[in-house]
């Protein structure tokens, strides 16, 4: 997955990144980014 590029990744993870609000389910906010919202990655379960 990459973050802000319209063309294809030259690499891609096999899985998923997603942001998890450790305080409740509000939608990830750049104030938050790091302390009450956290990158998380999912392993694909095939990969």
């Amino acid at each position: 997955m990459c973050a802000i590029a319209p063309a294809p990744c030259p690499e891609t993870l096999p899985g998923d990144l997603a942001f998890a609000d450790t305080q409740g389910t509000q939608d990830p906010d750049y104030t938050g980014l790091g302390s009450r919202f956290v990158l998380v990655y999912a392993e694909d379960a095939n990969g």
